[in-house]
């Protein structure tokens, strides 16, 4: 099969292409102080499957997402524009 009639899972790696980003970007997350008092009450374990799940769906896996809406999961936890944002420039480090 040529890589252009693969999915972008199956490009990047499946599951151990998935899981090795989503944990990598987890642990700066953690290593977060601002973030760190919304996850003490959280499953990591569960938190990183979810988000594993999530990518691999998106990215055109064999994988049904298993956890809730974002607005569901995230409703009254306090987290404003800013935490968002701070959040997400999580994503582009390395």
């Amino acid at each position: 099969m040529n890589t252009q009639t693969q999915s972008l899972y199956t490009r990047v790696g499946g599951e151990a292409g998935v899981a090795q980003p989503v944990d990598a970007f987890y642990g700066r997350v953690l290593a977060d102080p601002e973030h760190k008092g919304f996850l003490e009450r959280t499953s990591i374990e569960k938190l990183t499957a979810m988000q594993r799940e999530f990518f691999a769906l998106a990215l055109g896996g064999p994988i049904k997402y298993s956890g809730q809406p974002l607005a569901t999961t995230h409703y009254g936890r306090g987290i404003d524009q800013q935490h968002l944002s701070r959040f997400l420039d999580h994503c582009w480090r390395h």
